[in-house]
C-alpha cells in the first residue's frame, strides 16, 4: 500500500534519513519517533535549532495557522528545501511574504498540492493538449470543506490542466468549515474559452472531490479524489433513432496512491538532479490568491 503521510513517503523511497521529528505533545511525539524510527525529537522548532541540525528538507505538517512562524523558524535551519502543507499561510500576503523568504535564503519551496504527482493527471494534461478526447467543452468540478482548504486544490488542478483562469461569477458560500472560509459555487472561464463550474457540497453531508470533464468523444470522471477514473463513450441509442447517447462506462483506478511517493521522488530529483518541482510556492500562491477572490466575490 502506498503511503499517504510525509513520513511514510520518505520512508519508503529510500534515499532519505528521517533524522528528527517536531511534536508539542510528548505522547505523540514519542509514538512517532518509536513507529517511524526517528533518533531525535523536540517539542518545538526552536528546540530544534538549539541542537544545531544539519537539515536538507523539512516537511512543515503543523496546523495552517502555525505555518507562517514554522516556516520563518525552519529557515533559519538553512535547509535545502522546505516541504509545506496546503495552504502555506491563512492569506496570500504572509504567503507571498513566505515565498520571497525562502527564494533570498536560496531554499527551495514545495507545496503538498498532490494531484500534480497523479501519474493519470498528468497523462490527462497531454491528453488535452493533443486533444485526444476531441475538443473539451467544459469542466465540472465538485468540491467541499472550505474554498481555501479543499477548494485550493481544486483550484490548482485547473490551473495545472487549464492554465489561467478568469472568474465569471460567483455565488453564496456553503459554510462547512468555518465563516471565513466558506465553500464558494463560482463560473469560471480558461484562457482558451473552456467554461468551469465550480459546485459546492456540504461537508457535513460526505466528503467531495471530484472533475468532471466533458469532451466532444467521451465523459471523463474523476472520483473520490483521484481514487477511481470512470469513462463514457458517445454510442448510438437504442431507444431514439438518430441520437448518440452515453454508455455505461468503464470504472477503473486512479492515480492518486502514488502521488505522495513520487512528490519525495520529485524533490529529489529537485535536490540532486535539478529537475523543476511540480508543485511549488509560486504555484500555491496562484491558487490561493483566486480563492480569496472566489470568497470575497470579485
Amino acid at each position: 500500500e502506498q503511503p499517504c503521510s510525509h513520513a511514510g513517503a520518505f520512508k519508503l523511497d529510500g534515499r532519505f534519513l528521517l533524522q528528527a521529528c517536531v511534536e508539542p505533545d510528548d505522547n505523540k511525539r514519542h509514538a512517532f519517533m518509536q513507529y517511524w524510527s526517528v533518533s531525535q525529537g523536540f517539542r518545538t522548532l526552536d528546540e530544534a535549532l538549539q541542537a544545531n541540525l544539519s537539515i536538507d528538507v523539512i516537511s512543515v505538517c503543523s496546523p495552517t495557522a502555525f505555518h507562517k512562524d514554522d516556516v520563518d523558524t525552519a529557515i533559519k535551519f538553512k535547509p535545502e528545501l522546505i516541504f509545506c502543507e496546503k495552504p502555506v499561510t491563512k492569506s496570500s500576503k504572509q504567503t507571498r511574504q513566505l515565498i520571497d523568504a525562502c527564494r533570498e535564503a536560496g531554499i527551495l519551496m514545495c507545496v503538498n498540492h498532490t494531484r500534480r504527482w497523479d501519474p493519470e493527471l498528468e497523462k490527462l494534461k497531454q491528453d488535452l493538449i493533443t486533444q485526444k478526447f476531441g475538443e473539451l467543452r467544459s469542466i465540472v468540478g465538485f468540491y467541499n470543506k472550505g474554498t481555501l482548504n479543499n477548494g485550493s486544490h481544486l483550484i490548482d488542478l485547473l490551473h495545472f490542466l487549464l492554465g489561467d483562469l478568469e472568474i465569471i461569477a460567483t455565488g453564496d458560500g456553503v459554510i462547512d468549515l468555518s465563516p471565513d472560509d466558506p465553500t464558494t459555487p463560482a463560473l469560471l472561464r480558461s484562457s482558451e474559452g473552456v467554461m468551469v463550474h465550480m459546485v459546492a457540497a456540504n461537508a457535513d453531508d460526505y466528503s467531495l472531490f471530484e472533475l468532471q470533464l466533458i469532451c466532444s468523444n467521451r465523459v471523463l470522471t474523476m472520483r473520490d479524489g483521484g481514487m477511481s477514473w470512470h469513462t463514457r463513450l458517445p454510442e448510438s441509442s437504442s431507444r431514439f433513432s438518430g441520437y448518440r447517447v452515453l454508455d455505461e462506462g468503464v470504472v477503473r483506478s486512479g492515480g492518486y496512491p502514488q502521488a505522495m511517493t513520487r512528490a519525495v521522488a520529485n524533490i529529489y530529483q529537485a535536490l540532486v538532479c535539478g529537475d523543476d518541482l511540480a508543485s511549488t510556492g509560486e504555484s500555491a500562491y496562484k491558487a490561493q490568491e483566486m480563492c480569496e477572490n472566489l470568497v470575497s466575490g470579485q
